[in-house]
């Protein structure tokens, strides 16, 4: 699947600009919307550090069965990413 087929590209492009633009509740509405390939779909286009934050941001449930369907290498980077200072800042900007 290539994220011009998730929602038309436009839902990708809404994510990964909402990302760039630290608009942290666009992004979390747009990606609760993504069935689990598709969020994957999109996971798999991120930066690490954007991949970590929208990761981050999904419900447990959506998280866990997107994680399973992602590659060992991408599952690995994320888990590293997750671990990164500037991730973690911006949840901590939220407190």
């Amino acid at each position: 699947m290539t994220v011009d087929m998730v929602s038309g590209g436009g839902t990708a492009r809404i994510i990964t600009r909402a990302l760039s633009d630290g608009d942290l509740a666009t992004a979390d509405a747009e990606a609760q919307r993504l069935t689990i390939a598709q969020t994957v779909d999109v996971l798999e286009r991120l930066s690490a550090q954007h991949r970590a934050v929208l990761y981050r941001l999904l419900p447990k449930e959506q998280a866990s069965e997107a994680f399973e369907e992602l590659p060992p290498v991408l599952q690995k980077d994320l888990l590293e990413a997750l671990k990164d200072e500037e991730v973690a800042a911006v949840f901590d900007d939220l407190d």
